[in-house]
């Protein structure tokens, strides 16, 4: 068996590197920075953006922003998103 303190462990070998934490977090990261947006893109396509968001007084509401018309609303109350929405989806 050829452990770390063998002349013929390879340091460089790329099954070395693969195995070790602070590559895979490298890794992790890249994917993250480069992929994930990409991803986001392709699949969010038409669909609203739903938030929720407090003012500073504590009070909240939702923040909806519609790609198809390029615009942001803002709503009370969750069951005026969903009216909002069915309205949204009936009009197409």
């Amino acid at each position: 068996m050829i452990g770390s303190n063998s002349p013929y462990y390879d340091h460089q070998h790329p099954s070395h590197r693969t195995s070790h934490p602070q590559y895979q977090q490298a890794l992790k990261s890249s994917f993250s920075r480069i992929f994930a947006p990409l991803l986001k893109g392709l699949t969010a396509g038409d669909q609203p953006r739903i938030h929720y968001r407090q003012h500073g007084s504590g009070s909240g509401y939702w923040q909806v922003y519609d790609p198809v018309s390029q615009r942001h609303h803002r709503f009370a109350t969750e069951q005026e998103v969903l009216s909002w929405l069915e309205q949204r989806y009936y009009q197409r």
